[in-house]
């Protein structure tokens, strides 16, 4: 049964990254709209566009889902990109390894939804900024939904998230080597 759940929440999670990628296409209201979404004093504005998918009383739900409306709608992307973040993360930072392990760090130090929510603003804006196809936003729904369901699924995220930056990134001592 948990299995079964989980894969029909990613599903959840695939069928509303895709509706949003393709109606912030076509309706720049809408995409204005969910661009709201990830400003806790403006969120309200994009409940409309989230209530067909969550449960709006249910902050596990509405807070990812409003964070990650609002970044789709504002690069706009074609289609659903492959990275998870911690992959995308060091593919963005692959000149400055020091600015993407603080941020890694500074993500793998959060202890609940609000909070990694919150610094995933930053992290998502500049991924955006460097490399706006990248990142997969259906996983990214995937890991939050799973960060606030309890700690050692939250713990199993982290161990992804830095799994995945550190595969993409080179071994510190060789980084090291390689300036002397």
């Amino acid at each position: 049964m948990c299995k079964a759940n989980a894969q029909e929440n990613n599903t959840k999670e695939k069928e509303f990254v895709k509706h949003v990628i393709k109606k912030a296409g076509e309706d720049t209201g809408y995409a204005a709209m969910l661009r709201r979404g990830d400003n806790p004093d403006t969120e309200y504005y994009a409940w409309e566009a989230l209530a067909r998918f969550i449960d709006l009383q249910n902050d596990r739900e509405r807070i990812p889902y409003a964070l990650v409306g609002a970044a789709i709608c504002r690069v706009k992307p074609q289609k659903d990109g492959e990275a998870g973040i911690g992959e995308a993360l060091a593919k963005c930072c692959k000149d400055n390894r020091d600015e993407g392990n603080m941020r890694l760090r500074r993500l793998l130090s959060c202890d609940n939804i609000q909070e990694v929510c919150r610094i995933l603003r930053q992290v998502l804006t500049l991924i955006q900024s460097r490399q706006p196809e990248l990142l997969s936003y259906s996983r990214l729904l995937d890991d939050l939904y799973k960060f606030g369901k309890s700690s050692w699924r939250r713990n199993k995220v982290k161990q992804n998230w830095a799994m995945d930056f550190y595969a993409v990134s080179p071994p510190l001592t060789a980084r090291k080597t390689k300036g002397a």
